[in-house]
């Protein structure tokens, strides 16, 4: 789809053109003294192409025309939505930049070969005057016809945001696409030089600091000598040449050493800069790796949260690449080479005084950048198109393998060789394009290079002839001419790693501009150690929170409550009530919108971050592992533990035994987040983990929530172990758990709704006792559940038991007395034994006795056994209440009695 350009960028276009042709027209008739005669004879008859430019009033007529089909029609398009939203130029728009572009460069290459007339006539300063002007003007076209494109682009945009075309975008996505149609945020120079700071000046306080100064310094040194040796030896040649043109084979083998170690020099420089200055990049991105990894962890809970962990880390490893290539290819290859292209346009002006060689190359070397930047873009398209392709290719043929079983089963082996066929064919057929691509690149570069070599070659042949320079200038023009290009080859390779290198680095400067929201007081403190086996007293006074995304009415309003140190505190409410928003403030991942968290007496506010956290262990209900040993995880605690600290942490936590059971004991992988280890087994390493810490207030995030009744019950072990003189904060799920707690806080919708002990919330009857009752409830249906089944697992086997007793005697009479006679035992056995009273009459265990739900599956290996050995046990309480967790019974039963109660 086309986009109409506005009529008032239209207006101001005409403007540009009409002035344009106009202004050509005049000046060039006032040159020839309004005389069309004069202009025919003096521009076309006697044409000479260093004083006559009627190719250049040609090419402005041919601009001037496609200006006016472009702008002054009556439905002017610069621009094209595409089918993927993507806002484009139109070819329109295209034709007119390049028309634009190839005139100007035309008219400043006609400046530079038109010389002033030795008679001071007005034809003499006219050429260069008149093509100054009209290049001029077409530098104004141009810059104008891209500002109208990039404003209608804009324009566009924004018309389809307020049509509503993108509804179906979110906010993030939307500002995305608004940040990329405004383009790229600009990189700095001063966000460029913090990142390259360290390749130019390393960081000092380190022991090579000086060495890696000295380095740095002796690489630019080295730079700036390797390309004064190369800019000056082919001189060494010319007086060489001239020395063998005149006999004298002395002179000619001095410069022709002189020549030789000059290039050496060069070459050996180079390799000597890359060298030297190898230790200097390697300490850089040490440096900055650790800058950006450093910085990465100084940032908020909320900026984490928010981002793409996998994007972030990808772009801080990009940036830290990215500022390595940009020294590589731009500074210490891309920029010498541009200095000693400038200093070779010097020297063909300054030495061999001949404007003409200076100009030629300027201009070619210009034209060879532009066309190989051109080139290397276009090409980019059937480069992504390959790629895109190729992993298409692979992806079907790795789809189809993987399916080998499916693919038999519906017999679509023909079916899977076509899939796979059709991408390789695509594949083909943009490689062909890729290479197509290249060797036109090639010619295109080759083309400018040899022209630029004949045409120099001509000029400096036509001045050996006239005299006015030796042969030995004329082979020296050729050496400088070869060299000239030589550094340019790869100009199309190094001008995207640049491109993407300058990119990397403006994601990298935007990932360390990012400041964290929480940040320690200038005068922050450390809190005060407490002694040990000595809790830590934990005061809310009317704290206020909401998450940044959040509505305030959703966050948490007024909370307010004491901690006595060493004693428990439990948090209970339903999900979203707000109890992990309370942990994360403890921790000062976030501060409070209003009102005070005091530890000890002191607001957390005043305290630094690390003495806050290092005053708190915590035990999560999902234990993040790192993907290390078991002695790793362990100590992480408290990294400068020692062994027999470890291992005595092990103990408390009962894990030792299962450590040192394993075939690596200590050096055990646990694996990818802890993936080896069992529930009940990662959490038993998190608390050894908090008890190497020795903290003086532990958090219990739902510890033991996701763990079955028997794992439960010794990890409760352990959390009792953990709890002892120390001040504990419990986020509960299972109100089991917290029974004991001094204090149990209910949230509800970020309030607290009530408080007091175990026995008091079930006296009041109200938020805490209804969750209660509804736990307890839960239990019973799925004990009575479980009794069921296992009523039914042991009908099943008394029924196997009796077929069993009906089979076997029958057997046995047949063998021993054909007659069908047999012995009393015979006749005994044959009889099927009824089952037990106690056994038929099994019903749900005693409410004393109640496990919890997911304890269930604990009692049904010793139904099934006991369905194997044909006989029918009774499960025996004693036994059964050693399997339930701490405090079932007394929820139960506390339950039970509660509903007594209620009873009129």
């Amino acid at each position: 789809m086309y986009v109409r350009t506005p009529p008032r960028l239209i207006s101001s276009a005409r403007w540009v053109v009409s002035l344009d042709i106009i202004l050509t027209i005049a000046v060039w008739f006032w040159a020839e003294g309004w005389n069309g005669a004069d202009f025919w004879e003096h521009q076309v008859t006697d044409y000479q192409f260093d004083s006559s430019a009627i190719e250049v009033v040609v090419l402005g007529l041919v601009r001037w025309l496609v200006l006016v089909v472009v702008l002054l029609r009556s439905r002017a398009c610069l621009v094209r939505v595409k089918h993927d939203g993507s806002i484009k130029p139109s070819p329109d728009a295209i034709i007119a930049v390049t028309v634009c572009a190839v005139s100007a460069g035309y008219c400043v290459f006609k400046i530079g070969f038109s010389a002033a007339s030795e008679d001071g006539s007005t034809g003499g300063w006219a050429v260069p005057s008149v093509t100054a002007a009209m290049a001029s003007l077409q530098v104004v076209s141009l810059v104008r016809l891209r500002k109208s494109v990039r404003a209608i682009t804009a324009r566009s945009f924004y018309e389809k945001l307020r049509a509503g075309q993108e509804d179906e975008l979110d906010g993030a996505e939307l500002a995305e696409e608004i940040e990329e149609d405004n383009g790229p945020k600009a990189l700095t120079i001063m966000q460029l030089a913090r990142v390259l700071k360290p390749y130019f000046w390393p960081k000092g306080g380190t022991p090579n600091a000086l060495m890696n100064r000295t380095r740095s310094s002796m690489t630019w040194v080295f730079v700036i000598v390797s390309k004064v040796c190369s800019v000056t030896s082919p001189f060494f040649l010319s007086n060489a040449t001239n020395s063998l043109y005149h006999g004298d084979l002395g002179e000619t083998m001095k410069y022709v050493g002189l020549y030789a170690i000059l290039a050496f020099s060069a070459k050996a420089l180079k390799e000597a800069q890359s060298l030297v200055y190898l230790k200097v990049k390697q300490q850089a991105y040490i440096e900055i790796a650790e800058q950006s990894f450093a910085h990465l962890h100084t940032l908020s809970l909320q900026w984490h949260l928010k981002k793409k962990m996998g994007n972030v880390v990808r772009s801080m490893d990009r940036g830290t690449d990215a500022a390595n290539n940009l020294i590589t290819y731009l500074f210490l290859y891309l920029v010498p080479a541009i200095a000693e292209c400038i200093a070779t346009v010097i020297v063909f002006y300054v030495n061999f005084d001949d404007w003409r060689l200076a100009t030629m190359a300027f201009v070619s070397l210009s034209l060879y950048g532009y066309v190989t930047v051109r080139v290397t873009l276009w090409r980019k398209k059937f480069r992504q198109a390959t790629n895109k392709h190729d992993n298409d290719y692979h992806d079907k043929a790795t789809d189809s393998i993987i399916n080998y079983e499916t693919v038999k089963y519906f017999t679509n082996e023909n079916f899977e060789v076509a899939r796979v066929k059709e991408s390789v064919k695509e594949y083909q057929r943009f490689s062909v394009s890729t290479q197509a691509s290249l060797s036109i690149l090639n010619v295109s570069q080759q083309l400018i290079m040899y022209s630029t070599l004949t045409l120099g070659l001509y000029f400096s042949a036509q001045t050996v002839v006239d005299g006015d320079s030796t042969v030995g200038e004329f082979v020296s023009v050729n050496t400088y001419m070869m060299n000239l290009f030589t550094p340019l080859y790869f100009l199309g390779t190094v001008y995207n790693i640049i491109i993407q290198a300058f990119v990397d680095i403006r994601n990298l400067s935007e990932l360390l501009n990012e400041s964290p929201d929480i940040v320690d007081a200038p005068d922050a403190i450390d809190l005060p150690r407490t002694p040990k086996n000595v809790g830590m007293s934990l005061e809310f006074r009317d704290v206020w929170f909401w998450y940044p995304s959040q509505p305030s009415h959703r966050g948490l309003r007024g909370i307010s409550f004491f901690v006595e140190p060493g004693t428990t505190t439990a948090l209970v409410g339903h999900t979203g009530a707000g109890k992990t928003t309370i942990s994360r403030l403890l921790f000062r991942f976030y501060d409070p919108v209003k009102g005070m968290i005091l530890m000890n007496g002191h607001d957390i506010k005043a305290a630094t971050q690390q003495s806050v956290r290092r005053a708190i262990g915590v035990v999560p209900q999902d234990t993040v592992m790192f993907n290390d040993t078991v002695l790793h995880n362990v100590r992480y605690g408290r990294m400068d533990a020692t062994m027999p600290e470890v291992e005595e942490a092990a103990e408390s936590a009962q894990i030792k035994r299962f450590i040192e059971q394993q075939p690596e004991g200590w050096s055990s992988k646990v694996g990818e987040r802890g993936l080896k280890l069992s529930g009940g087994e990662k959490q038993r390493v998190a608390i050894a983990r908090c008890l190497l810490k020795d903290p003086p207030i532990v958090l219990l995030d739902e510890a033991t929530s996701a763990l079955d009744s028997r794992t439960e019950q010794g990890v409760q072990e352990a959390l009792n172990g953990l709890k002892t003189n120390r001040t504990t904060v419990v986020i509960a799920h299972r109100l089991s758990t917290v029974r004991n707690a001094e204090q149990i806080l209910v949230l509800h919708e970020g309030q607290i709704v009530e408080r007091g002990d175990h026995d008091s919330l079930m006296e009041l009857g109200g938020e805490y006792a209804a969750m209660w009752n509804i736990q307890v409830q839960e239990r019973e249906k799925m004990l009575e559940m479980e009794a069921e089944r296992i009523a039914a697992m042991e009908s099943d086997a008394a029924e196997m038991t009796g077929a069993i007793a009906d089979a076997l005697p029958t057997h046995a009479d047949t063998a021993v007395a054909p007659n069908g006679a047999g012995t009393e035992e015979q006749k005994e056995y044959r009889e099927p034994a009824a089952p037990p009273a106690e056994a038929a009459d099994a019903g749900p265990p005693a409410d004393d006795a109640v496990a919890d739900a997911g304890a269930g599956g604990d009692d049904e290996s010793g139904a099934v056994a006991a369905a194997g050995n044909g006989h029918q046990k009774e499960p025996q309480p004693q036994q059964q209440q050693q399997e339930e967790e701490d405090g079932g019974a007394d929820l139960t039963a506390a339950g039970k009695k509660k509903k007594k109660k209620r009873k009129p």
